[in-house]
């Protein structure tokens, strides 16, 4: 399923209820955009750019390719396997598609901006 089928694969979510429009409940699913997305919403937000999510986890060993700093550290010291990518992955496609529709519902526009990184982006959501 692509991310184009958001609403397909959110009606089950959408019983569950992942997105909040009180401060107080914010969900966090998939990283911190889902979180910031919410938030921007609740402040009157009615454009999200989302720069640099291109879903496109890699393995690795020793130096993480997958952020633009060297610095940054996601909790996995020293490597990550190729499930571990895919784990993460899917959870960034089920956070985008989410981001995705519950904006829809509220009139605000998303898109994706890929700003000089060297892969084609895995996530077609914007």
């Amino acid at each position: 399923m692509g991310l184009g089928d958001s609403r397909t694969t959110y009606m089950a979510l959408e019983r569950i209820n992942m997105w909040s429009d009180n401060i107080d409940h914010a969900f966090c699913i998939g990283g911190m955009t889902h979180c910031a997305a919410q938030i921007a919403v609740m402040l009157g937000f009615t454009e999200l750019i989302m720069i640099g999510m291109d879903g496109n986890y890699r393995p690795w060993k020793d130096k993480d390719p997958n952020h633009y700093s060297e610095d940054y550290s996601d909790g996995f010291v020293g490597y990550m396997t190729e499930e571990k990518a895919a784990i993460i992955n899917n959870r960034h496609v089920e956070m985008h598609q989410l981001i995705k529709y519950e904006c829809g519902k509220r009139n605000v526009k998303v898109r994706y901006e890929q700003l000089g990184i060297r892969r084609k982006p895995a996530m077609e959501a914007y």
